[in-house]
């Protein structure tokens, strides 16, 4: 490869492109976000080339699929777009290590799958860049024509692209590790202050139980000889009150002493239609319409089916009580296979998602702690004991959403844990 001053030189007359360079490679060390870094990238190809159109592709670790991440100059609908691995451009470009100059001539069509040529043909794609470390493909740019009509790209152009998105790669390799490196580390964190709170809570639940039984026969002994009814009503609003203490108690024992998952083969779509007839007339009764899609080819999952009949269950009823009337919510499950199809790492992903009220940015971080709560009569431990449950299936469970804008559970469950 040619150096890259030599190309510089040779190519331009004055030093604003290879001050493209310099100040690319100073926002290198500056970006820690990965979409942040990507949209520079896209304005340093601008600048260098100027296509009409720039599309970023990057392959989804669950999925082993390279989806759309970025695009620029296209106002399409673009999100359901995705290269297959193992298929077509992909494998021609994890062969080959270089740019593909897109052509219609017969000899190249066998490298394009069916897939493959609808993606380029709705992205007006002219040249196909990879993202490479390591000898991996990380993800593909895509570059529509040039603004100058009729116009190709030089030689010198393409060496100074690849150059541009060699650094690219690496940079959101980095990036892109450093971001896992947290979410585990997070997740770690959660798991560990699960625990110790959980021993906290059996200590405590045991604790108050005993003498809030005394409390509660000293008030029912008490009760037979009050005649005055205002003072009546008050001993059975007491009662009441010691009646919800008690279920905040077997709260805290369910949230602390979860028990071992009874494994065995589960029909998760069944479970889910269960659990889903349960809710539908509270839903109805409300105006809530649910949609349940689920596109996986098989439905068979080793689990505990009380347990995640308890965990479809709380979720979809959080949907339901944020929705205050005529909302959606639409179940989907799919499964995401290994490279090999089997069921070691392969899992089911199950995505529940509302247009209710949404949660705060300064509550979402809190979501999963015990005893957190933004209802006026809850206990802030339903979510405590749905994250205990899927780890306990060596799954995962996040969420994410917007404040008056919905909310979407996600949880990946394992197609046989006993296998991870």
């Amino acid at each position: 490869m040619k150096n890259l001053n030599q190309i510089l030189r040779k190519y331009f007359t004055s030093n604003d492109y290879k001050q493209v360079f310099i100040d690319f490679n100073k926002s290198l060390k500056l970006i820690s976000d990965k979409n942040a870094l990507i949209s520079n990238t896209i304005t340093r190809i601008n600048e260098l080339v100027s296509p009409k159109h720039i599309h970023f592709f990057i392959v989804n670790p669950d999925t082993n699929q390279y989806e759309f991440t970025a695009t620029t100059g296209l106002t399409t609908k673009l999100s359901n777009l995705f290269f297959y691995n193992h298929e077509g451009i992909i494998n021609w470009l994890r062969i080959n290590e270089k740019h593909l100059l897109i052509s219609d001539k017969p000899e190249f069509a066998s490298i394009y799958s069916a897939n493959d040529l609808a993606v380029l043909q709705t992205l007006e794609c002219q040249i196909v860049f990879p993202l490479k470390v390591m000898n991996t493909l990380k993800g593909l740019v895509l570059l529509g024509p040039k603004t100058k009509r009729n116009t190709k790209y030089s030689s010198d152009e393409i060496e100074m692209l690849s150059i541009l998105l060699d650094n690219a790669a690496i940079a959101i390799e980095n990036i892109s590790f450093y971001e896992e490196q947290k979410e585990r580390l997070k997740k770690m964190y959660r798991a560990d202050k699960l625990a110790v709170i959980g021993q906290l809570a059996a200590g405590a639940a045991h604790e108050i139980r005993n003498p809030l039984t005394s409390i509660r026969s000293t008030i029912q002994y008490v009760q037979k000889d009050i005649q005055n009814p205002e003072k009546r009503q008050m001993v059975n609003e007491i009662l009441n009150e010691v009646d919800r203490i008690n279920e905040i108690i077997k709260g805290m024992l369910s949230f602390s002493r979860q028990s071992e998952p009874a494994m065995e083969p589960v029909d998760l779509k069944f479970l889910l239609e269960q659990t889903l007839a349960l809710i539908s007339n509270t839903a109805l009764n409300k105006g809530i319409s649910i949609v349940f899609d689920y596109k996986a080819m098989d439905k068979i999952i080793t689990a505990d089916n009380a347990q995640l009949k308890q965990v479809f269950l709380n979720i979809i009823l959080n949907a339901v009580e944020a929705i205050e009337k005529d909302g959606r919510i639409r179940v989907l499950v799919a499964r995401k296979n290994d490279e090999n199809h089997t069921d070691k790492n392969s899992f089911y992903l199950i995505s529940i998602k509302d247009n209710g009220k949404g949660i705060s940015g300064e509550n979402i971080e809190k979501v999963f702690d015990p005893f957190f709560t933004t209802k006026i009569e809850g206990t802030g431990l339903g979510l405590s004991i749905c994250y205990g449950i899927i780890h306990k299936h060596n799954g995962e469970i996040e969420i994410n959403s917007e404040y008056n804008k919905g909310t979407e559970v996600i949880i990946k469950l394992p197609i046989n844990p006993l296998l991870q």
